[in-house]
């Protein structure tokens, strides 16, 4: 058996075997006391029968090293949750004067229904946005007094607040950005014989986030085996409750399915529009 020793001054070992280790226990009394780690002239003088083991420049250890690398991975974290904290959507191309496009939506939502109350989840499902996400728009808000929550039981119950200052002009202006696509679905939605309602042109494609001049009309196509009468009297209704000129289009779903000839259709499809009915996510470009 043999036992490996540090030499002093690099890395240099020893190999001592028992035998010789045996022998130095049994010298005189001079030569009793341990000798220190580092200190090779007080050892026998027969112990000092020994080979020596040089590591290569590999096998030497380097604190520094290891040192450095441990700082990089923590200021990597570091960097990468502060970088999470304040990363945010895009402000929206439709009115770029609101947070992102997730707290416009939301604001439009609540605004215009100022008599119901919504948790985060059906928010978050209605707006087709993450429950997180969502969260943070509303305590954003919430803290700002522009929504309003409370409890019931488990639940919390977020709403709009009709007594913050800036509750009118907000609504104006959610209204405008935001609500036109909840309007329409609404009045378009409800007749009979319909099978889906989509916005095209300028509103929708500042509402997919193409840049632009804010749009001055809402073009409403209308799929489905409907009446002329009807479509033209919910354009009416909406523009009413809108404030905004909405100009409806209607197309079976043949022609939907195959536009042929008719380059509106065929125009339509190539662009970014918004399916209003039934619900569904924006299709851009």
């Amino acid at each position: 058996m043999h036992y490996l020793t540090p030499q002093c001054g690099g890395a240099t070992l020893s190999c001592i075997s028992t035998q010789h280790l045996r022998s130095a226990r049994a010298q005189p009394v001079e030569h009793a006391a341990r000798p220190t780690r580092f200190n090779r002239s007080r050892w026998p003088a027969e112990v000092d029968n020994r080979r020596r083991i040089t590591l290569p420049e590999y096998a030497r250890p380097r604190i520094v090293v290891v040192t450095t690398t441990f700082v990089f991975v923590l200021l990597t974290v570091n960097i990468t949750r502060t970088y999470n904290r304040v990363m945010r959507t895009e402000a929206p191309a439709l009115l770029p004067i609101f947070r992102s496009q997730l707290q416009g939506q939301l604001l439009a939502y609540l605004l215009l229904n100022p008599t119901r109350e919504y948790t985060v989840t059906d928010l978050a499902r209605a707006l087709s946005a993450s429950k997180q996400t969502t969260q943070q728009e509303v305590e954003r808000l919430v803290v700002a007094h522009v929504l309003r929550d409370r409890r019931q039981g488990r639940n919390r119950l977020i709403s709009a607040n009709p007594d913050h200052p800036a509750y009118t002009p907000l609504t104006q202006l959610a209204l405008l950005t935001f609500g036109p696509h909840n309007i329409i679905a609404d009045e378009f939605g409800a007749i009979p014989g319909v099978e889906r309602v989509l916005i095209f042109g300028s509103w929708a494609a500042r509402y997919c986030g193409q840049p632009g001049p804010p749009p001055h009309d809402i073009d409403v196509l209308v799929i489905g085996d409907t009446s002329r009468m009807d479509v033209f009297d919910a354009a009416d209704r909406a523009q009413k409750r809108i404030g905004t000129p909405v100009n409806p289009e209607q197309a079976s779903p043949a022609q939907w399915a195959d536009p042929g000839e008719w380059a509106l259709l065929a125009g339509i499809k190539e662009r970014p529009y918004v399916q209003l009915f039934p619900q569904t996510e924006a299709t851009p470009a």
